[in-house]
């Protein structure tokens, strides 16, 4: 039996376990301390980490993400914005950069407003004077162009020697978008060389347009280049001669004017304008019936042999292998003519001198040869005559110099012409000589047959002569 204390005791005990099970099944602990001796809470009743209420702080769960999250007040790298970039400078280069009156120069622009229109002037610094060129600038920013060097300013006076600039400008405004240094270098003059050379040149080209561009200022345009000089003779070829050592503010050129029966001595007067020499005048000084040219004359075996060797040594370092077939047409005195035609190539005309103790020797080689050629190498005009040689000797080098043949390698002698028909060497070195015969027609020469060797019969059905055989 249980005393009143015991029962007392029992009865705190059952209460206190079922404050326990309270506990373990959700309330809070914090709400029901628990007996200690000392009275000083335990570490039980203290909030646990799951129980203790939580700060007004996000978990990481409900916290803003970083894009989510206020930034600070600094533009991202795409939003900043960025510097200006200074738009390109107008630029150009031209070639070359030096120069004396009368040189061409040419420019290239880039990096200019597209559609514009430029100008290009002197600048001294500060430029002068009307365009030297002009340009249209196209959709990529870029023109090209050029000019010739004048010598003089618009005031008259000579381009400065040393450092001048080009200055390119606007066309429509006159606003200057671009300079550069340019080294301008004072001619020593013209040569004298020149001189003769001009007149040359003017007498080339009298009747045409051109011959204009050889006189001085001072002469008339509304007159003829032969009257506004006084050249009153015409002339078929001409030959110019050195400047005079005469003192003077001018200089002369003689020049002598040659037609079919006499020559025409005159004296040219040349005066210096823009750096070159112009013709200002012409004083006609006499005329004289010309010294007798030596008749062309069919050349002896002699002549042939020595002509014919010499025009393939000419020719032969320079066509190494090549068939070459060789003719000599003619000799006039102290000079010589020869066609040569190297397989393949064109007709060549070939004009020897014969050379003191030396033999011939080659004094011009043309493609076409003109009178004027000739006379300016002192060769007779004879020589461009046609002649019954000549005709021989151009169908023989065609013959053999055709595809259907395959090329000839040797020169030609013309040997006998009689009754309409010619016989011919072609001598060959390896190969021993050809005979050739042939037979004039309303055509020409037409090639008959050839050989080393030929009965007299088939001479005979060819209707060849004795006389030529």
């Amino acid at each position: 039996m249980l005393s009143h204390a015991q029962r007392l005791l029992a009865a705190v005990l059952f209460a206190g376990a079922l404050a326990a099970c309270a506990g373990v099944s959700g309330s809070p602990t914090t709400a029901q301390p628990t007996a200690q001796p000392s009275g000083a809470p335990t570490a039980a009743a203290q909030p646990s980490a799951t129980t203790q209420p939580t700060v007004a702080r996000p978990t990481a769960t409900t916290q803003p993400t970083a894009v989510a999250q206020p930034t600070a007040a600094r533009p991202t790298a795409v939003a900043q914005p960025t510097a200006a970039q200074p738009a390109p400078q107008p630029t150009f280069g031209f070639d070359p950069r030096e120069g004396v009156a009368g040189a061409q120069i040419n420019l290239t622009g880039w990096n200019f407003a597209p559609g514009s229109d430029i100008a290009v002037r002197l600048g001294t610094p500060q430029p002068v004077g009307e365009a030297l060129t002009s340009a249209r600038v196209d959709a990529a920013g870029r023109w090209a162009g050029s000019f010739v060097l004048p010598a003089n300013l618009p005031s008259g006076q000579p381009v400065p020697a040393g450092q001048i600039a080009l200055v390119v400008m606007d066309a429509n405004t006159n606003a200057t978008l671009a300079s550069a240094p340019f080294s301008y270098q004072v001619a020593g003059g013209p040569t004298r060389q020149q001189a003769s050379q001009t007149v040359a040149g003017l007498l080339h080209a009298v009747g045409t347009q051109a011959a204009w561009g050889y006189l001085a200022s001072n002469l008339s345009h509304d007159l003829p280049v032969e009257q506004a000089l006084g050249l009153n003779h015409h002339w078929v070829t001409y030959d110019v001669g050195a400047p005079l050592d005469r003192p003077s503010e001018v200089l002369f050129v003689p020049a002598v004017l040659i037609d079919d029966a006499k020559r025409h001595y005159y004296e040219f007067s040349l005066v210096v304008e823009r750096g070159e020499w112009k013709v200002s005048g012409a004083r006609w000084l006499h005329s004289e019936l010309p010294p007798q040219e030596p008749a062309a004359s069919r050349p002896g075996v002699y002549d042939y042999s020595n002509v014919g060797t010499v025009t393939l040594g000419h020719l032969r370092p320079g066509l190494p292998g090549k068939p070459i077939i060789v003719g000599a047409v003619a000799v006039a005195g102290e000079y010589a003519a020869a066609y040569a035609l190297p397989y393949g190539e064109a007709k060549q005309f070939f004009y020897l001198r014969q050379a003191p103790g030396a033999g011939w020797e080659v004094a011009l080689v043309a493609g076409d040869p003109t009178p004027e050629a000739l006379a300016s190498a002192g060769i007779p005009r004879s020589l461009l005559k046609a002649d019954t040689v000549p005709a021989i000797v151009d169908t023989l080098i065609a013959y053999y110099s055709s595809p259907a043949y395959g090329g000839a390698d040797g020169w030609l002698s013309v040997d006998a012409i009689d009754g309409g028909y010619a016989r011919a060497t072609l001598h060959r070195s390896a190969d021993g000589d050809l005979t050739i015969y042939l037979r004039a027609s309303s055509d020409g020469w037409a090639w008959l047959i050839d050989g080393q060797m030929f009965a007299p019969e088939a001479l005979d059905q060819l209707g060849i002569p004795g006389s030529v055989r």
